[in-house]
């Protein structure tokens, strides 16, 4: 790899919102999250990790 060569982008996958399994809005952010890291584009990437983290669902609490 010589000076000139992009610098992929980093992934920390603790670090990355997790998308909820059944929304197809959150895995269709996490698929091209994916292909974000795969093309090195941090823009689509923070761009997938909003969405997936803003993106509301409804959540169940045990009392």
């Amino acid at each position: 790899m010589s000076s000139e060569d992009p610098v992929p982008a980093l992934r920390v996958p603790g670090l990355e919102p997790v998308p909820h399994p059944e929304c197809p809005i959150c895995m269709a952010a996490a698929r091209a999250r994916n292909r974000g890291h795969q093309l090195g584009s941090t823009v689509t990437i923070q761009g997938c990790n909003t969405i997936i983290q803003r993106h509301p669902h409804e959540t169940e609490v045990e009392a």
